[in-house]
């Protein structure tokens, strides 16, 4: 809260500690921490009340789970629904519906696609676990295209859509999925226009519309900010002519003083 941060997330899925004393088949504890489905999740719910009371009220608290271990026996969507209704409760405020990672033995069926790896795999447990319960609910799990994401918003299979590998390989996702569903891209910033000089050099001078001066930015409102340019270390010059290595640089300061250093006494 101190650092800034608008959401708090609790992660009880994939086998980490949360998600081990949910599971009937890691949680082996004879005490309140373990056998039936509430005590079980004792600690999860012990874990909600200490945040929430932590946070201000205003501040969203969500909460991800494996909605399904995949394992006959194990944790699944029924237990899954109460234990969403019973964190609804404690002031969980959404839903991130995932899925396994909490046994090696896991069998994830391929035979129904909407339930496979295919892409949205997960969608169905964060629809039902939303229709059950009427709290808000996130899918995840191999959404990579907007259309898609846009498609299980509009079908009320979920209320929000969390991206993570896709946004590794392409941290500008969210910008390429607008595009694409406007159907426009004229809210990309635009490069400043730079046209030649004529001067002629090793190096062609360009000016350039729109780009602000070494040093210096604006703000929306057109006033200079400062800024911090291209700026190197202390002592080091840039060459003028890059060549076609890429930039190079020359000791300017450094250079002297090491000369000075072996001068002879």
């Amino acid at each position: 809260v101190d650092a800034g941060y608008k959401v708090i997330e609790l992660h009880f899925a994939h086998g980490y500690l949360g998600c081990e004393l949910l599971s009937p088949i890691s949680n082996h504890r004879h005490d309140k921490y373990g056998g039936s489905l509430k005590n079980r999740a004792t600690f999860t719910l012990e874990i909600i009340t200490a945040v929430r009371e932590g946070i201000p009220e205003s501040m969203p608290l969500f909460a991800r789970i494996s909605a399904t271990e995949y394992v006959e026996g194990g944790w699944d969507v029924v237990q899954s629904i109460q234990l969403s209704k019973w964190m609804k409760d404690l002031g969980v405020d959404l839903v991130d519906c995932s899925s396994g990672g909490n046994s090696p033995n896991q069998l994830m069926p391929v035979a129904n696609p909407s339930t496979s790896t295919a892409p949205g795999y997960q969608v169905a447990f964060a629809s039902e676990i939303r229709k059950q319960t009427g709290m808000l609910t996130g899918a995840v799990g191999l959404i990579t295209e907007a259309h898609h994401a846009e498609e299980i918003l509009s079908n009320g299979d979920a209320d929000a859509i969390f991206i993570g590998r896709e946004l590794l390989r392409n941290p500008y996702w969210p910008l390429y999925a607008k595009a694409e569903l406007d159907g426009r891209a004229d809210h990309w910033p635009r490069e400043p226009e730079c046209v030649g000089t004529g001067r002629s050099s090793r190096r062609e001078h360009r000016r350039c519309r729109g780009r602000p001066r070494h040093g210096q930015s604006r703000d929306p409102a057109g006033h200079r900010v400062p800024g911090r340019g291209h700026r190197y270390p202390s002592g080091i010059r840039r060459r003028p002519d890059p060549g076609r290595h890429g930039p190079r640089y020359r000791l300017g300061a450094q250079r002297r003083v090491l000369h000075e250093r072996r001068r002879p006494n």
